[in-house]
């Protein structure tokens, strides 16, 4: 462990680094056009102007990860709208808070929050 670290740390490492990362021509027409939507609908309501990929993580259950510039997400989520945009709006937070912090969640719950007005003003009368 004072050589390599720390065993769990490592797996965690290697669990949440990019197996693959992929292209638009590598993706269907419908995780692209999910893609696109997500990342439209997430740059609405946020001053986030990063880079979002799609990749495989060497981990299985890893959907996403949040960098400086950066944000990776799971291929797999593409399928899956309701995920997609739940993983996309939780990494996007990390700009302003680790994993459970304040203003983390205020973070979420703001975003949600401005997506439900713009899509229901029109809609429902106040």
């Amino acid at each position: 462990e004072k050589v390599l670290g720390n065993s769990t740390e490592k797996r965690q490492e290697h669990a949440t680094s990019v197996g693959k990362l992929y292209s638009f021509g590598d993706l269907s027409q419908e995780e692209v056009d999910h893609y696109l939507w997500a990342d439209k609908l997430v740059k609405s309501v946020s001053t986030y102007r990063g880079n979002v990929n799609v990749v495989d993580f060497n981990g299985p259950d890893i959907m996403g990860t949040h960098t400086a510039h950066e944000i990776h997400i799971a291929k797999r989520l593409l399928s899956d709208p309701v995920e997609l945009i739940a993983t996309l709006i939780h990494e996007v937070a990390h700009d302003f808070g680790g994993d459970g912090s304040v203003s983390h969640e205020r973070t979420i719950e703001n975003m949600f929050a401005r997506i439900v007005v713009s899509a229901t003003k029109n809609v429902i009368r106040m």
